[in-house]
């Protein structure tokens, strides 16, 4: 039954899975030329933010492309958000690469960590994040990072890095992959403009489980530094000679019931229910997830259908459950413009079926035996949007979303 407008439930977490859910990070990348949208972010559902890029200019000073970054600093921190500097980037301009291959140099290397390490303390960060990728992981590579981290781990503060889901490139030594504190894994790009004519999903739930088995046992990476990155955005395939890249709040921005797909059309994105999906395996099988890029989600008006929101269903679930175990079940009609059937095919037993907001607040639950057929939950109460379904049996559990039109 519908109680008024929202009930606010107690979180009840028994002692493991309260340690797993407190040290489980939610990194959210932010591009200097979107700090516009800092205002609209949901700090609070973040443990870190890395702010993205700085690039030394011709005398080794870190810049972020004349953008201020004291503001976004103080609003990460202000929130609890711890703030890295990602360095570098994917798309470094010829003045960026001949600066990063001078002042990784040996003879330039002391000076240009020194100014790093001012730049980091003049803002106070919390740690640096590499983002140097391909032909610019050359062999000064690793011999930067081993020395950068030290001068970082001597001041209490960390080094991670961003590398491909599925790669390790051959210049990173063994010393260097062990001196960071973790690994942001791009799971993602798997295809693109660079392939037009292979369309298809850049991101599957199935090439996160691969990048994530390729890094923790084809790498021995610990799962400890290991973080499942995940994707804002998407591919549009229909013309092969333009193939190009689009933010998931576009979609949402179309019609808010692209929220559940993965594919309009030849647009191939990551809706809702595969970022629960991947959230769920990470929240087992490594130490966080990331986003790339934050302003590329839905906000404002629309942040109820975000990434970001979704992320913290599951990291911040209502009741203590085991998500390694899954349980399946099947919600039609979804989309519904009045009930909805929760069908739990498995071993008959009594399940509860829990409707929630995508914040975790629950506004109504249901206890059958699953052997008596398809549950029957009455919304006609809800306002259109999108909600989350939770269905518990036993000590498992599973979430999945759908939406009332």
């Amino acid at each position: 039954m519908l109680k008024g407008k929202y009930i606010f439930v107690t979180i009840l977490l028994l002692f493991s899975g309260l340690l797993r859910s407190q040290s489980f990070k939610v990194i959210g990348y932010l591009a200097v030329y979107n700090f516009e949208y800092a205002e609209q972010l949901e700090w609070k559902k973040l443990t870190h933010v890395n702010i993205a890029f700085a690039n030394p200019d011709a005398q080794g000073f870190l810049k972020t492309q004349g953008y201020p970054i004291d503001n976004v600093v103080n609003q990460a921190h202000s929130n609890g958000v711890e703030v890295f500097i990602s360095l570098a980037g994917g798309a470094l301009y010829p003045e960026w690469k001949s600066a990063w291959k001078k002042y990784m140099s040996p003879s330039y290397r002391s000076e240009f960590i020194h100014k790093i390490m001012d730049y980091v303390r003049k803002y106070e960060l919390q740690g640096v994040d590499v983002d140097l990728e391909w032909n610019d992981v050359d062999n000064l590579y690793s011999p930067f990072v081993i020395e950068l981290a030290d001068s970082l781990h001597t001041s209490g503060r960390k080094i991670t890095a961003a590398l491909p889901g599925k790669y390790r490139y051959p210049l990173i030594s063994d010393e260097a992959l062990n001196v960071y504190d973790w690994i942001n894994l791009m799971a993602y790009d798997f295809t693109g403009p660079w392939n037009p004519n292979l369309p298809g999903q850049h991101s599957s739930f199935g090439f996160a489980k691969s990048c994530i088995t390729y890094w923790t046992v084809n790498q021995y990476l610990p799962k400890e530094k290991t973080v499942l990155g995940l994707p804002a955005y998407g591919y549009d395939f229909n013309n092969p000679s333009d193939v190009f890249a689009f933010y998931y709040k576009s979609m949402i921005e179309k019609d808010p019931g692209y929220a559940l797909l993965d594919q309009v059309g030849l647009r191939y994105y990551n809706g809702l229910p595969t970022i629960i999906e991947k959230t769920q395996y990470a929240l087992s099988t490594t130490s966080g997830v990331m986003i790339w890029e934050l302003s590329q989600d839905a906000l404002a008006d629309l942040k109820e259908y975000s990434i970001l929101n979704a992320v913290n269903s599951v990291v911040k679930p209502t009741a203590s459950r085991d998500f390694n175990s899954r349980v399946d079940f099947v919600i039609f009609p979804n989309p519904t413009s009045h009930d909805i059937y929760v069908d739990y095919p498995g071993q008959a037993q009594s399940i509860t079926v829990q409707i929630l907001t995508q914040g975790g607040q629950l506004l109504l639950t249901k206890d059958q035996n699953s052997a008596d057929g398809p549950i029957r939950i009455e919304t006609s109460g809800l306002a259109s949007g999108v909600y989350l379904c939770q269905v518990i049996a036993g000590k498992t559990s599973a979430l999945k979303m759908f939406v009332k039109e």
